[in-house]
């Protein structure tokens, strides 16, 4: 049914909550549809429609700046639907019925246009891209490799609740043992080698066109990434400090207000140490402080043993609950999960640098004077002298050929060219060659933040971005989108000629401009894509049978039978408007009635 249809999607705050709504955690979807995340029965996942989506053929390719948590966050939960895991248990239970104890035989046959769809997960904000092998090839590896995998275990849940429909819960089947992801999941290398937009701008390392489409880094951009990600660290921890008054007591506040949970009592602790490790010092040179904060010394943590390299690039040293690395160089790995030795590292992610900090951390080139480099605004606080050194960071990473990305609690620095986008560009170039069936105006993009990092999923219209954002209205966030674009053309006016700028009235307008005509806002993340795929994939599976109905009442007639073989858009813009408008209805009234309850119980 929806064969040729892809769902493009984010995956923290739009497919599986993020870490803030989690308790501080990375969750399954089975896990939050199970434990409803608190809010019970009432709580809306997207699994079961996910499901219902890729048992019908549809394709869903899963765009995160997650690394290898991506596999375990989603690939179990949806294993189910992509290798028929009911039907082989079946298939099993009819084996033991005939008593001979034997492995179950050859699968049995399917037509090709009931076969379930495939699911890429591209990660590493797109650096490297896995897809899930047909089924009927995992189903043969399985029975070599794993005889009995067949053998049903622990009931799945299924997208299917004949009683009272999907919105009201899953039903239990057995299902067969899930492929392991070594057997399942296979790397497009290809995609890694050539994937990155060739000779992106801003690229000073970018010698020639086969360096620059390589979406990982070399050794030395690595080393130079990980200690720019490091002496980041140590500026923001500088300016936390003086704005407490070097009270570790006071930082906690601090870090609530500008970060998530998971890090408030892990970073005002770490503060804690670092205070205890040096002396605080008077800034040197240059008055780079005003008001109450001018008699406040500052410290430096640059030497500091408890910032260590190696105790940064430690999973679970600092953040144990969630075992992320606060500077965090992440390799592919192999589609098992397993790193291989000198696996190419796809991005470098500095955890704990609030969104609202980035311009102060990583300051653009221009935005310090020469005569005080340490003063990049003036409620910017960190030792002058790491300041100093922070000024020219943007420019030492641009060199080797690096981009900086800002997310809500982190920086991601990975290889020019290479975004969320970057998987797109490669399907809809490798789309006759592999034969994908990916048509833009069949595609939706999902992410919680069109305004930043999922920005460019918005970029391909006829393709159509659903909006999870949390924060505002759709009004606000577009005017967002609305006023870098202007920014962006303003800029670039201002640095060329009139020939450069004549030429630009006739080329195509900005894509995140554009992006306006093709964006529809629903909010809630994950939730809200929950309630928009209840509407849209339910309302179209119902209008499937109500044909199916009509095409077997007529079935004598030609012109049925031709219809019946018309593949059907069924994303089609007004379709997706109409869903878009009806979920974003009833979001609004969940959290108004949750926020009644709340009100109501205190």
């Amino acid at each position: 049914m929806f064969r040729g249809h892809w769902i493009v999607a984010d995956m923290d705050g739009t497919l599986t909550p993020t870490p803030t709504r989690a308790h501080g955690k990375y969750l399954t979807l089975s896990y939050c549809m199970q434990t409803g995340l608190g809010y019970g029965a009432r709580y809306k996942s997207c699994l079961p429609w996910l499901r219902l989506f890729l048992e019908c053929g549809g394709t869903l390719c899963v765009v995160s700046t997650a690394g290898k948590r991506v596999w375990s966050q989603l690939y179990p939960d949806l294993a189910p639907a992509l290798f028929r895991l009911g039907a082989a248990a079946a298939a099993a239970g009819a084996t033991a019925a005939d008593g001979n104890g034997a492995p179950p035989g050859p699968s049995p046959p399917i037509d090709s246009s009931d076969a379930p769809g495939t699911l890429y997960l591209c990660g590493f904000t797109g650096a490297a891209l896995f897809r899930s092998r047909p089924w009927e090839a995992v189903w043969s590896d399985m029975d070599r490799l794993h005889p009995h995998w067949r053998v049903p275990s622990a009931p799945h849940p299924s997208p299917f609740d004949e009683g009272a429909g999907l919105c009201n819960g899953e039903t239990a089947v057995a299902a067969a043992m899930v492929p392991p992801a070594g057997v399942a999941l296979e790397e497009w290398r290809e995609y890694r080698e050539q994937g990155a937009a060739p000779d992106a701008a801003g690229s000073q390392a970018a010698a020639n066109s086969a360096v620059s489409r390589l979406a990982t880094m070399d050794a030395a951009a690595c080393m130079l990434a990980r200690d720019e990600g490091r002496q980041a660290l140590v500026r923001f921890f500088e300016h936390a400090s003086h704005v407490c008054g070097h009270d570790a007591a006071r930082a906690k506040d601090f870090f609530a207000a500008c970060l998530s949970t998971k890090y408030h009592s892990v970073f005002a602790d770490l503060l804690q140490q670092l205070l205890a490790e040096v002396h605080v010092t008077a800034p040197h040179g240059g008055d780079d402080t005003s008001g109450s904060d001018a008699g406040t010394p500052h410290v430096c943590f640059a030497a500091s043993n408890v910032l260590s390299p190696a105790a940064l690039a430690q999973h679970g040293f600092f953040l144990q609950e969630t075992g992320d690395a606060l500077v965090d160089a992440q390799p592919v790995p192999r589609a098992d999960g397993t790193v291989a030795d000198g696996a190419a590292v796809a991005q470098v992610v500095v955890m704990g640098i609030p969104m609202q900090f980035f311009d102060q951390v990583f300051p653009a080139v221009g935005s310090s004077s020469s005569d005080n480099p340490s003063a990049t605004s003036r409620s910017w606080h960190c030792c002058p002298r790491c300041a100093a050194a922070g000024a020219g960071a943007r420019q030492r990473l641009e060199a080797a050929g690096l981009e900086l990305k800002s997310q809500p609690n982190s920086v991601c620095l990975h290889r020019y060219g290479v975004d969320k986008a970057t998987c797109v560009r490669w399907l809809l170039a490798q789309h006759e060659q592999h034969q994908l069936m990916f048509e833009l105006s069949q595609a939706l993009a999902f992410g919680d933040m069109p305004e930043s990092v999922d920005a460019p999923l918005t970029a391909f219209p006829p393709m159509q971005f659903i909006s999870l954002s949390p924060k505002d209205g759709a009004a606000a966030r577009l005017a967002d989108i609305e006023r870098a674009a202007v920014a962006g053309s303003t800029s670039a006016d201002s640095t060329r000629g009139g020939v450069v700028r004549q030429q630009q009235q006739h080329q195509q307008p900005r894509c995140l401009s554009d992006s306006a005509q093709n964006m529809f806002h629903v909010g809630g993340e994950e939730e809200g894509t929950a309630l928009f795929l209840e509407e849209l994939l339910g309302g179209c599976t119902s209008e499937q049978q109500q044909l199916q109905v009509r095409r077997r009442s007529a079935a004598s007639s030609s012109n049925d039978a031709a219809d019946a073989a018309c593949v059907v858009n069924w994303f089609t813009a007004d379709r997706v408007a109409a869903c878009a408008t009806r979920a974003r209805r009833r979001m609004e009234e969940e959290l108004l009635q949750r926020q009644q309850r709340s009100t109501a119980s205190t």
